[in-house]
């Protein structure tokens, strides 16, 4: 029943291997890149390599990832917002996908992003801000998910003008 997989520290010592798995399982290869000062952290954030997390997500696009998981490891678990320019800076480099992680605190958070989705940020991971009750799941899907208020053209020919 698995659907997708997430590749990390391999993606730095053996991007041959994002690449066989990206051909056998087209569209299912995830890489989560955790950066640090932009730089790539391996190893649970223990060793932080000298490979940038641009060109890492910009290797891992043209081997066949699916989408780039991007943390910024000073943000992970703050509640202190997505570090925006990253992400900006990030999605504008690669045609791949990029999941925002790390930082998100509010809605006010989460509506910040839709700000970077048409550069490729299409998507974002929540953690600790569901364990604090500072997001409620349901809110935070009508805020950005499908159908939510920026999406819904006004019904123009129902509006009754005087």
């Amino acid at each position: 029943g698995v659907q997708y997989a997430i590749l990390g520290t391999v993606a730095v010592e053996n991007p041959e291997l994002v690449g066989e798995l990206s051909t056998e399982f087209p569209g299912r290869i995830f890489v989560g890149i955790d950066a640090r000062d932009g730089r790539v952290a391996t190893r649970g954030w223990v060793e932080t390599s000298t490979v940038m997390a641009d060109d890492l997500a910009r290797r891992m696009g043209e081997l066949g990832a699916a989408a780039i998981i991007y943390t910024d490891i000073k943000r992970d678990g703050t509640l202190k917002g997505p570090n925006l320019e990253a992400l900006r800076e990030l999605a504008s480099k690669i045609d791949t996908p990029v999941i925002a992680s790390g930082g998100v605190s509010s809605l006010s958070d989460l509506l910040s992003l839709l700000g970077v989705a048409p550069l490729g940020v299409s998507g974002v991971i929540v953690g600790k801000a569901l364990y604090t009750g500072n997001i409620a799941l349901p809110e935070a899907i009508k805020a950005i998910g499908p159908g939510r208020l920026q999406d819904v053209p006004p019904d123009l020919q129902s509006t009754r003008w005087g």
